[in-house]
C-alpha cells in the first residue's frame, strides 16, 4: 500500500486481490500505529482517497479485503502519513531609509515580500498607499501609482495580507541668513548712507523670537533704524517668528563722518540673525567707499570805507575750506587795484583742514 496526501485528503493505493470471488476492500486507520479506530468500505478498487483528516497528524493506515461470503482477509502492510494544508502565504514588510529623514528630503521604503506557504502563489499584487505628509516620486519593480487603502500583499490563494506598520521620524530645523546692501555707494563724507538687511529662512521649519543686530560701523553715526532699538552701538530688530521660506528686510541709516580722507572703506561687518531655535549666523562684510574734496572759499573786507585820499585802506581775505577733506599747497593771492601801485601779493597757506578757515590782509 502506497499513500500519498494533498491537503487533508490521503489517497491510498494498493495492490489487487486476486480471489475470484472478491467482494471488495476496507480501509482501517486511526493516530496511533496498530489501533484503527475508521473503517471505511471503499467496494471493489484499488485506490481511495481518505478524506476529512486533521491537517498536521499522524494517522496508521491497513488495507483488508473480503469476499463474497463476508470472509476478512488479514492486513495490509502498515503505512502511515502525515496530510498538510497545501497554502500559500504570502508576507510583506516594509523597511524606511533615510530614517530620521530631513523634511523636503527624499525617503525610500524598500517592501520586502516572500512566500511562506508550501505551494507557489499566484497572481501576487503588492500595494502601498503613500503617506500622509509625502509625495510619490518614484517607484521601481514595476510599481505604478494608484488609489489603495495600505501596503499590503494579496493573491490568488490567500486573503490580503497587510504587513505591519513603518513610522519615519522627520527632522526640520530652520536655516537664517542674513544679509547687507549699502546705498549709496560710494558716499560722500558726511552724507547719509543706508543699509539694508535681508533676512531669509531658508529651512524646513519656522523659526520663532527671531533677533537681527547691526553694530553701527566706524567712521559712521546712528540715524534711524526704523522699529529697531539702539543701545550703546548696536541696534536690535525684534522680528518675531518666520515661517520656512519666507524673508523680510530692515533698514539701518548711518550719518559718515566728515572730515573723512578720500577712499576711506567703511565696512558693516558685526551684523547677525538668531532665534530660539539656532545660533547667530552672522553676515558678510559689506564695504563701502568714501569719496571725499576740499572746497575752497575766500571773501575780502575793506575799512575804512569811505577811506580819504591818501589815506591808507586795509583789505581783509577771509578764506576757508568747506569741504569734506583738507587742502594742501594753498596758495592765496590779491591783485593790488588798478588805481594803486600795480602788482600781485601772494601768501603761501600750506594746509588747510576741511572746515578749517583763516585771513590775511592786505594794506594798501
Amino acid at each position: 500500500m502506497r499513500p500519498a496526501f494533498a491537503s487533508t485528503v490521503v489517497q491510498l493505493t494498493w495492490d489487487a486481490n486476486t480471489e475470484t470471488d472478491l467482494a471488495g476492500y476496507r480501509i482501517q486507520y486511526g493516530t496511533t500505529s496498530g489501533n484503527y479506530t475508521g473503517t471505511i468500505d471503499v467496494g471493489n478498487v484499488t485506490s481511495y482517497a481518505v478524506p476529512g483528516l486533521v491537517a498536521n497528524t499522524t494517522y496508521y493506515f491497513v488495507v483488508v479485503a473480503y469476499d463474497l461470503a463476508g470472509n476478512v482477509s488479514g492486513r495490509s502492510n502498515e503505512v502511515s502519513a502525515m496530510p498538510t494544508v497545501l497554502q500559500a502565504l504570502p508576507t510583506v514588510a516594509a523597511t524606511d531609509a533615510p530614517d530620521p529623514v530631513a523634511a523636503g528630503a527624499n525617503l525610500i521604503y524598500t517592501l520586502s515580500y516572500s512566500n511562506t506557504g508550501n505551494v507557489t502563489a499566484t497572481g501576487v499584487v503588492i500595494s502601498d498607499t503613500v503617506p500622509a505628509n509625502t509625495a510619490f516620486v518614484s517607484a521601481t519593480g514595476g510599481g505604478t501609482l494608484s488609489g489603495s487603502a495600505t501596503y499590503a500583499i494579496v493573491s490568488n490563494e490567500s486573503q490580503s495580507i497587510t504587513g505591519p506598520a513603518v513610522t519615519t521620524t522627520v527632522m526640520s530645523t530652520p536655516v537664517l541668513t542674513v544679509v547687507s546692501a549699502d546705498a549709496p555707494d560710494p558716499v560722500a563724507a558726511g552724507a547719509s548712507l543706508t543699509y539694508t538687511l535681508s533676512y531669509t529662512n531658508t529651512g524646513n521649519a519656522n523659526a520663532t523670537a527671531i533677533l537681527l543686530t547691526d553694530t553701527i560701523p566706524a567712521n559712521t553715526a546712528f540715524v534711524s533704524a526704523g522699529s529697531g532699538t539702539l543701545s550703546g552701538s548696536v541696534v536690535t530688530w525684534s522680528i518675531g517668528s518666520l515661517a520656512a521660506g519666507a524673508s523680510g528686510t530692515v533698514q539701518l541709516v548711518v550719518r559718515v563722518a566728515s572730515p573723512l580722507a578720500n577712499g576711506t572703506v567703511i565696512h558693516n561687518q558685526t551684523y547677525s540673525v538668531a532665534s530660539a531655535q539656532t545660533a547667530a549666523v552672522n553676515g558678510v562684510d559689506d564695504t563701502t567707499t568714501v569719496t571725499s574734496a576740499p572746497v575752497l572759499a575766500v571773501s575780502a573786507s575793506d575799512a575804512p570805507d569811505p577811506v580819504a585820499a591818501g589815506a591808507n585802506l586795509t583789505y581783509t581775505l577771509s578764506y576757508s575750506n568747506t569741504g569734506s577733506a583738507g587742502a594742501t599747497g594753498v596758495i592765496l593771492s590779491d591783485t593790488v587795484p588798478g588805481s594803486l601801485a600795480a602788482g600781485v601779493v601772494t601768501w603761501s597757506i600750506g594746509s588747510l583742514a576741511a572746515g578749517a578757515s583763516g585771513s590775511v590782509q592786505l594794506v594798501v
